[in-house]
């Protein structure tokens, strides 16, 4: 092995608990080897060591998929373990270590929830009325779709599937919280902002109250030249009146249209092309919203944020949203089978959680899926949308255009996809169906598909292919998120 000067920087010892024989054979005083946590339960942990398994106590939580080096050390127990400097096992990402933890545990949002409210429904077949069981049984059924619902609730749906659930819970904290606090996240917000737009010429500011100074006096320019008149009225009078929320949902392309304000210097325009590759879909509507309020002038909190009716409407969208409900249920569950299901419940919600910040990485179409009512079993509807900036021939701003793709496999039609295009007033469908018979009732029907997606004056138009099984998958697997392929998720040295 070769030398390491490392130091400690914590003084964690975990203690091994085989027999000494078998410990001597992996670990000797004095080594320094690299481990993997795998797992840890109530205070034991298993550790992966070169092609060895080694459980070991240990007095603080350790998360499966932490990476450490470990010093062997000689305790009046015997072998130990002390952990050192957590960083220098391996540089590798956060979001890496955290794929590595959740890998395997991923599964179909219909699967996982069916197989839930079987453990439930074992456990108590005829619940009592107001039983924590029977609660939980009403709650999933409260996140299952139906074609009957309509698409006011299949929108609610999606919005409360769990994927979202810390986004809401940081955008209740930015809309209640303090001054003081929204100044703190503020700041970060612009200190990334600045990293990823600012040169090194420093021509657009070297700080970032330089950098933002300059571009919300662009922004200025552009809403009162949107409003037609001038800035110092635009100043006046536009705080109080302004759709805050129509500029946050297109953060984007006012803060390009501010930058292209700022004249032709080359470093503008390198800025304005880093502002291309920033993901503001990434961020919460509340952080777009405190972004451009800040950059603007105004105060970061707002009068709204305290009405006490619109903070109720907001804890109640948390407490209806699928995973507040299910963390609620494993506190009131003991151990055994039903906490186990609800368990590998939320795992699979916080592996598909980590799967759209793997995708965010790397700009690719978020995904979001629910279970959705197949007569007497549940299927999963998965579902990704992309928005796409446009460009004009004169390399202005266009209208953005929407990619949403959604697939279903029902137990009367088998695997059925369409893929959307919104574009310039128009709408461009796509429906792939592998059951020819399907197909041909479908294309029997598709004038009057076509006629009932018009409605509104819009432009549409529909096609209908016949496809093989795997051209209609939606939801892709950890190979096909172009992150993991980049990165080593498994490392299979030692």
């Amino acid at each position: 092995m070769d030398p390491l000067s490392l130091q400690s920087t914590q003084a964690v010892v975990l203690r091994p608990t085989g027999t000494g024989d078998e410990l001597a054979r992996v670990l000797q005083r004095g080594q320094v080897v690299a481990g993997e946590v795998l797992q840890n339960t109530d205070g034991s942990v298993l550790l992966a060591i070169g092609r060895h398994r080694i459980t070991a106590q240990s007095q603080v939580r350790l998360e499966p998929g932490q990476r450490f080096l470990f010093e062997v050390v000689e305790s009046s127990e015997g072998i130990a373990l002390r952990i050192l400097d957590p960083g220098s096992a391996s540089d590798e990402p956060t979001l890496l270590r955290a794929l590595r933890a959740v890998m395997g545990r991923s599964q179909p949002i219909g699967e996982i929830v069916a197989e839930l409210r079987g453990a439930l429904l074992t456990a108590q077949p005829a619940p009592e009325p107001g039983s924590p069981i029977a609660t939980l049984l009403d709650a999933l059924a409260r996140h299952v779709w139906t074609s009957a619902d309509g698409p006011e609730e299949l929108a609610r749906l999606l919005a409360q599937n769990g994927t979202s659930y810390e986004a809401h819970l940081l955008d209740a904290a930015l809309e209640t919280g303090s001054p003081r606090e929204l100044e703190r996240v503020a700041q970060a917000l612009r200190a990334g902002l600045f990293a990823e737009l600012a040169g090194d010429s420093g021509a657009l500011g070297r700080t970032p109250d330089e950098f933002f100074s300059k571009l919300g006096e662009g922004l200025w320019r552009e809403l009162a030249r949107a409003l037609g008149v001038d800035v110092a009225t635009a100043r006046a009078t536009l705080l109080a009146e302004l759709d805050w929320s129509a500029l946050a949902r297109d953060l984007k392309g006012w803060l390009g249209r501010a930058l292209g304000s700022l004249g032709k210097d080359p470093a503008v325009a390198a800025a304005h092309a880093r502002l291309q590759a920033v993901d503001f879909e990434s961020w919460t509507r509340e952080e777009r919203l405190l972004f451009a309020r800040v950059l603007l002038g105004a105060p970061a909190a707002t009068e709204a944020a305290r009405d006490p009716a619109r903070v109720r409407a907001r804890i109640a969208l948390l407490v209806a949203d699928l995973k507040s409900e299910l963390l609620v249920a494993l506190e009131r569950t003991p151990p055994g089978p039903v906490r186990g299901a609800i368990e590998r419940t939320l795992a699979a919600l916080e592996a598909e959680q980590l799967f759209n910040l793997a995708r965010a990485e790397t700009g690719e179409a978020r995904h979001w899926s629910l279970p959705i009512a197949d007569g007497q079993r549940l299927a999963t509807l998965d579902l990704t949308h992309h928005r796409v900036e446009e460009r004009r021939a004169g390399g202005g701003e266009g209208e953005p255009s929407h990619r949403l793709s959604f697939a279903v496999d029902f137990t009367h039609t088998g695997p059925v996809r369409a893929d959307l295009l919104a574009r310039n007033g128009q709408l461009s469908v796509r429906l792939s169906v592998v059951e020819p018979s399907v197909v041909a009732h479908l294309r029997a029907d598709l004038h009057e598909l076509q006629t009932r997606l018009s409605t509104g004056g819009r432009s549409v138009h529909v096609a209908l292919v016949p496809a093989e099984l795997a051209e209609v998958r939606v939801r892709p697997g950890p190979a096909e998120i172009r992150y993991l392929r980049e990165h080593h998720v498994m490392d299979l040295q030692g």
